[in-house]
């Protein structure tokens, strides 16, 4: 069948994804996105310009059909998007530049949010953060924001174990303490899990004993205002295995939990390697990956399944699996599948031209699948092609919903397409897709470059959100001259700057700024050359001595500018003044 590909994230720091809400994984290089809950807004990083005066390493925000950076210009190392908030209007990212005044660590990595115009440091706060910071998520609203750091729990103490903090209302706190904490160098670090829909529950492992009764090895806790609730209530495994336990997701109200572990949780589950569970909102467990053997591991640390997420309502669960749980299912290929609390089981990551030939990522096992908040749109890649339109051995982009796959990375009608396509968001609500690809699946993507693009699924074409959006300044010469045919001519250049060029528009001559209007005429100019374009001047008027010019200059994206000047007129070599002849 089909497996998904994982991401590789720029910096060597954990990130946390929620997939099928606002944040969707980790970068790839350059190429993340955050998308909005209804798909309406874009937040993603970009090398090059796209609008004017932004400068390279920046990141953009598309809504309504515009495109404007969100960071100072000029900035010599690169950011890292991590997340955006559920409306998109929060952007969180890591870096190590000083983009606030209260930023005084040199160059140590901190988080900042990018709200309404305005850039703020995220891990300050009487906790001094020290030189490393890491970003592990955000409520949906954006008013909460956690992240990890090598800081002291009391001020002014040394710590070499990493701390997770939450910072809320200008004021950060340590979110979870360890009433008997171990002497370093062993650490029992909080591991943050995630949040639910609403913001009120928060989610982390933990191998510390927080509270009475807990048996050693790794924990799920829950925190609910100031009560904290252990959910793994379970028996550890017996012998030498060591439970490999993971948050994966929540309802949206925080009472079912879906996660992963090695422990044999109930009775139907008959090994030790890893599998996929739901904690109930009464605190029993049901297994979810039911049929799958887990992995040939006898204890689970480097197989298994894998959860991915949970519908809002608790229902619905996504997970991957090698096991072949549907009869369509006949290689040994990791698949994406969903089960409901009936039981039923429905392979996702296939489609009418299946080959169902062995595909297997080449980093385990974050293999990159996301879903909607329903759990009824699933996104993944693939190099398999599942449906007839898919002609080649590129990755490409797919949705599964309602029980049909679509093809969502394709191309212009008629060519080839080569390269492979990056899946970088899904919406909440499912409506929009972001990815990155090499091909121009639009006429106005004119370079063989990596671009972003938006695609809503059952559209006609997928909007292309990388786009330059830069104007080209068309420039008028100072002089020009009147021919013996009695035109004028001008010269104009289209600047080498222009990408996107020819430089193509209309010249238009009056006698001054606010007078009669004397000719036009259209032009086309390679980029980074100058041509001289001629007028042909209204009937029964004599030559004037000077005109008023007026350009409007667009490139072959269709960014527009006007520009105007005063431009002296003299007549050609041997020639005398003629009256303005009549246009033809």
């Amino acid at each position: 069948m089909v497996a998904v590909v994982a991401l590789v994230g720029m910096l060597a720091l954990p990130v946390a994804a929620d997939a099928g809400r606002a944040i969707t994984g980790p970068c790839r290089t350059v190429f993340c996105a955050g998308v909005s809950q209804d798909g309406s807004r874009v937040v993603f990083p970009f090398e090059g310009e796209l609008t004017e005066g932004a400068g390279n390493r920046q990141f953009y925000e598309r809504s309504g059909g515009k495109t404007r950076p969100l960071l100072p210009p000029g900035l010599r190392y690169w950011p890292r998007l991590d997340e955006v908030s559920a409306d998109a209007t929060h952007a969180f990212f890591t870096t190590n530049l000083a983009l606030a005044p209260e930023d005084g660590d040199g160059y140590g990595l901190d988080v900042y949010d990018i709200s309404d115009g305005s850039v703020a440091l995220v891990s300050s706060g009487p906790f001094d953060a020290g030189p490393f910071v890491s970003f592990m998520g955000a409520s949906p609203d954006g008013a909460r924001v956690f992240f990890e750091a090598f800081a002291a729990s009391t001020p002014g103490v040394p710590n070499v174990c990493l701390s997770l903090f939450e910072r809320f209302a200008g004021q950060t706190a340590l979110l979870a303490s360890n009433p008997t904490p171990p002497s370093p160098p062993v650490c029992e670090s909080a591991k943050f899990g995630g949040l639910s829909a609403d913001g009120t529950h928060v989610f982390f492992t933990s191998s510390a004993e927080l509270e009475p009764g807990d048996e050693v090895g790794d924990d799920i806790y829950q925190r609910v205002g100031t009560s904290l609730t252990r959910l793994t209530t379970y028996p550890e495994p017996a012998g030498e295995c060591v439970e490999q336990v993971k948050f994966a997701d929540a309802s949206s109200d925080g009472g079912t939990v879906l996660f992963s572990t090695s422990a044999q949780v109930v009775a139907e589950d008959t090994d030790l390697a890893i599998d996929i569970y739901k904690r109930r909102p009464d605190g029993t467990f049901s297994l979810v990956s039911r049929g799958t053997d887990g992995g040939s591991q006898p204890c689970g640390p480097l197989g298994g399944d894998r959860p991915i997420a949970l519908s809002a309502d608790g229902g619905t669960a996504i997970f991957e699996t090698t096991s072949r749980l549907s009869p369509a299912d006949t290689d040994s290929s990791n698949d994406l599948y969903g089960a409901d609390d009936s039981g039923a089981i429905e392979l996702l990551s296939t489609g009418p031209t299946d080959p169902n030939a062995d595909e297997h990522s080449p980093v385990f096992p974050d293999w990159l699948a996301l879903a909607s908040d329903d759990a009824k749109r699933v996104a993944f890649e693939t190099s398999q092609p599942l449906v007839a339109a898919d002609k080649d051995a590129a990755t490409d982009v797919y949705l599964h919903s309602a029980g049909q796959t679509e093809l969502i990375s394709s191309g212009l009608p008629g060519k080839a397409r080569k390269g492979n396509a990056e899946l970088l968001g899904l919406s909440g609500d499912g409506s929009a897709i972001v990815f990155a690809t090499p091909e121009s699946l639009v006429a106005n993507d004119l370079d063989r470059e990596r671009d972003v693009y938006l695609d809503h699924p059952g559209g006609k074409r997928s909007t292309l959100l990388s786009g330059e959006r830069i104007p080209p300044e068309v420039r008028i010469s100072k002089h020009g001259k009147v021919l013996r045919s009695g035109r004028a001519a001008l010269t104009l250049s289209c600047p080498k700057s222009e990408t996107s060029g020819p430089c193509r528009g209309r010249l238009v001559l009056k006698r001054s700024l606010r007078g009669s209007r004397l000719g036009a005429a259209s032009f086309r100019i390679a980029s980074g050359h100058r041509a001289h374009v001629s007028v042909r001047f209204r009937p029964r008027a004599a030559a004037p001595k000077s005109v008023f010019a007026r350009v409007r200059g667009a490139d072959a994206l269709g960014n527009a500018k006007v520009v105007s000047k005063g431009v002296a007129l003299a007549n050609g070599r041997g020639s005398k003044s003629h009256p303005m002849r009549r246009e033809g």
